[in-house]
């Protein structure tokens, strides 16, 4: 073996496990930009190889790359003796306010810039329900804030704060944090699909739900006239499913799911202070 050119490290043939030999035999030619990268991808998987052959391997490229990753990648990893991954998702481009990203021209979105506005959640949940996992999707300031106000806001925040309130008025008992929460129709087979916009979907249905029968019974009405008991039994059924809509919520919005949960499983449930307060327009 010789050293790869502009590189520092080197490669030792009695630390080069003879299997992998078969996949660097490919080519003697070490400037092959095929062989050069996916030979250092074997070495590293050599120094995790219980991991990766315990696991249940998923390989999540992007659509420019499929070729590579779906057929000679699994053909050096057999080569040398390792299983292929399980599944491969091949996900679209990012662009950016509707034009492509590039590395050269350094016009990428800066995630921090938009965390340090509207919190890392916020960000979380406008990738995860608003960029669709097998298309191109494109990113704007705009559709963030957009999301922000009227999915976050408007949404399950606007739906915390208030039966959060009118259950810590009313004297609401805490829910079960122990009970076994069911969840929405559709939000498994979302995410064995790999669609987490859909999965996230299926709860924004179940938001829109409470919102709408919170409007209807307006528990609201017995706290003003000091009917608690009425109130209670208007408000507790909500809020058990608000608090599973949060369970199911965790692995999107983790804070938001922490949240929620902790106010409505505390006895009495507390309110919440704003989860997504109202921006300022200017």
């Amino acid at each position: 073996m010789r050293p790869v050119a502009g590189r520092d490290d080197r490669v030792d043939d009695q630390h080069f496990p003879a299997r992998l030999h078969r996949a660097v035999a490919v080519s003697e030619d070490l400037s092959c930009p095929l062989v050069i990268p996916v030979v250092d991808d074997v070495l590293h998987h050599v120094g995790v190889a219980p991991f990766w052959n315990d696991a249940e391997t998923c390989h999540v490229i992007g659509k420019n790359v499929w070729k590579f990753h779906a057929v000679y990648w699994p053909a050096l990893l057999l080569s040398a003796g390792f299983p292929v991954p399980k599944q491969i998702v091949v996900h679209g481009f990012l662009t950016n306010e509707g034009r492509k990203i590039s590395k050269s021209s350094g016009d990428a979105a800066d995630p921090i810039e938009y965390v340090d506005a509207l919190g890392a959640d916020a960000v979380r949940y406008f990738l995860l329900r608003h960029v669709r996992p097998f298309e191109d999707s494109d990113f704007s300031r705009g559709r963030l804030e957009s999301a922000y106000d009227a999915d976050l806001a408007h949404g399950i925040g606007n739906l915390t704060s208030r039966l959060t309130a009118l259950c810590e008025t009313s004297c609401a008992s805490g829910v079960d944090a122990d009970a076994v929460l069911p969840a929405p129709p559709g939000y498994h087979e979302a995410l064995e699909s790999f669609r987490f916009d859909l999965a996230l979907a299926t709860l924004w249905d179940e938001i829109a739900r409470l919102n709408r029968e919170l409007g209807v019974l307006k528990p609201w009405e017995d706290v003003k006239h000091g009917r608690f008991a009425e109130a209670r039994a208007s408000l507790e059924p909500l809020a058990a499913r608000l608090n599973c809509v949060a369970y199911w919520l965790s692995p999107f919005l983790p804070r938001t799911s922490e949240t929620i949960r902790r106010a409505l499983t505390a006895t009495p449930t507390r309110r919440t202070a704003p989860l997504f307060p109202s921006r300022s327009k200017s």
